[in-house]
């Protein structure tokens, strides 16, 4: 599992930079590049998570986990997708309320999702 649980550690990690660079009501102008480099390098963790599902022994074991994790994962890429491809890098400036909300509500998708896979796998 530890395959797994580092990728999903490394992902969240690299989210949470993302977070900060986003949330914090600053002026993303002049943050282009670091967050098209943040949204990459997180692109990259979510392909490693995905491709070591298949190997992953409690989920191989456990059928309805196996579902229930494809499901909230598949959710959460779909959600930072959306938000991606309304809020390209290249199109923000000064984080409006519509771009704040939006980052807030992905911000607790993606800690909801962290925050099961925490709790279900060991």
């Amino acid at each position: 599992m530890s395959d797994l649980r580092d990728a999903i550690s490394t992902m969240a990690a690299i989210e949470l930079e993302l977070r900060s660079a986003v949330t914090e009501g600053h002026n993303l102008v002049d943050q282009e590049e670091t967050v098209t480099i943040m949204r990459q390098r997180y692109a990259n963790a979510v392909k490693v998570v995905g491709a070591l599902i298949d190997n992953d022994d409690q989920l191989k074991d456990d059928p309805a986990l196996n579902v229930e994790f494809r499901r909230r994962f598949a959710a959460m890429r779909s959600a930072v997708n959306e938000f991606q491809t309304r809020w390209p890098a290249s199109a923000l400036g000064e984080p409006d309320a519509e771009f704040s909300e939006a980052a807030i509500e992905l911000v607790r998708h993606n800690g909801a999702f962290i925050e099961w896979v925490d709790e279900m796998l060991v």
